[in-house]
């Protein structure tokens, strides 16, 4: 009866650290490896771009903390640059780091030179979790709009209107 005792005894001697040490192991990779995410929210969200428009960006990451935000337009071609913002890793699994960013920018298609036409406003956000090499986990948020600077005008093609006091009329416009 002892020895059994024994042998239970030296078995968990044995696997108890080994199960300590396998429980550490998932919980340090799935907290340095995890996949949530950043969220990003965009206001406001116009379908066009006539003037400068103050846009609000609030941006946040829960778990490793926010490692890089850009945003830039993208009119046929290379997006131009309207915003980078990169934030350093501080404390142990980035507990003291950046978690939550608010940020107001201008967007002005006549100092950006937009042409007319399509638009799109591209936020890309990176956090610091391990995966996909160590790049962290990637969001991209895309607003497609219309760049129109070119104020609506109208012309008369009619010559004679043809009105009369209490009568009726006809005007042609183009």
């Amino acid at each position: 009866m002892k020895k059994s005792s024994d042998k239970k005894s030296r078995l968990i001697i044995t696997f108890l650290p080994i199960v300590i040490i396998v429980i550490i192991f998932i919980w340090f990779f799935t907290t340095i490896f995890e996949g949530e995410t950043p969220h990003a929210q965009l206001e406001p969200l116009p379908d066009y771009l006539s003037k400068g428009i103050n846009f609000n960006v609030i941006v946040t990451d829960q778990k490793m903390g926010l490692r890089e935000i850009k945003v830039s337009i993208k009119q046929d071609g290379p997006g131009m640059p309207i915003l980078k913002k990169s934030f350093p890793y501080e404390g142990l699994f980035n507990k003291e780091g950046t978690h939550t960013f608010k940020e107001e920018f201008t967007l002005d298609p006549k100092k950006l030179n937009l042409v007319q036409g399509q638009a799109n406003l591209i936020i890309e956000i990176h956090d610091f979790s391990k995966r996909r090499g160590g790049d962290g986990n990637l969001t991209i948020i895309e607003h497609k709009m219309i760049v129109d600077t070119i104020p609506p005008s109208i012309t008369a093609i009619s010559r004679g209107h043809n009105i009369n006091m209490g009568g009726a009329g006809l005007i042609i416009y183009r």
